[in-house]
């Protein structure tokens, strides 16, 4: 079992070389979350051809904070269409839409 030291607000970084298993490892977290009832996150893109950075209503300033945040901080991944995304890519574009529901269920 892999703990990680992760507090509310803190950023973890997952590096590694092409091939070395950082993709691997988000899917094994993103199952276990979804194992123990934190967050859903599908495991596919969404089906869309909108672009990422549309998938997450008008304030695009708020979306490109919460996909940099996750990791996808570049114009090519917020104007790219989810389906043209890496895997490692994807899961971290569902990793910033679980942000963006959390803070939506905040603001309820």
């Amino acid at each position: 079992m892999l703990t990680l030291p992760w507090r509310e607000g803190q950023v973890i970084a997952i590096t590694g070389a092409s091939g070395s298993g950082k993709s691997t490892l988000l899917a094994d977290i993103r199952r276990a979350v979804i194992r123990r009832g934190e967050i859903a996150i599908t495991p596919h893109p969404p089906r869309t051809d909108k672009p990422v950075v549309a998938l997450f209503g008008a304030d695009a300033g708020d979306a490109m904070r919460k996909l940099a945040r996750a990791g996808l901080g570049d114009v090519r991944a917020f104007l790219a269409r989810p389906k043209q995304l890496s895997t490692g890519q994807q899961v971290r574009l569902h990793l910033a839409l679980a942000m963006h529901k959390l803070d939506q269920m905040r603001c309820r």
